[in-house]
């Protein structure tokens, strides 16, 4: 493995540095993609809460370009869409939500008994989507 074993890191030993060019494992390139959707995610909930709605929604798009396996950034970039005002992409987004959710066959089986079924979740979003303005 290599030495930045799937954390990014800036190299340097002052004010000037590089990011290293190397070949990684699956297992750091996993750990990579786990991390900016990380950071992602903590960069749009930082905007929500500092109420900067275009920023939450510029991150929320490139976020869900970037990974399109997870449910909750469409559900997310909906719920931003829906603040801004933008209804049919929000529609858009919920049904990306839910077809994620559909394609879902490990959810039920990994889920700890307290967490809700993929049923549940598709339930929740269609619910949350027909109660959307109609426009």
């Amino acid at each position: 493995m290599s030495k930045v074993q799937g954390i990014p890191r800036f190299v340097s030993s002052g004010y000037v540095g590089f990011i290293p060019v190397m070949r990684f494992s699956d297992a750091e390139r996993a750990r990579f993609s786990q991390t900016v959707r990380l950071g992602f995610d903590y960069s749009i909930y930082d905007s929500w809460l500092r109420n900067d709605l275009q920023e939450a929604y510029s991150l929320g798009k490139i976020l869900a370009t970037f990974d399109l396996s997870h449910y909750d950034h469409f559900l997310g970039l909906a719920r931003t869409c829906v603040q801004l005002g933008k209804i049919q992409e929000a529609k858009e987004n919920y049904d990306k939500a839910i077809e994620v959710c559909n394609a879902d066959q490990k959810w039920n089986k990994l889920k700890s008994p307290l967490d809700a079924s993929i049923e549940d979740i598709i339930e929740n979003l269609e619910k949350e989507k027909a109660s959307l303005p109609q426009k």
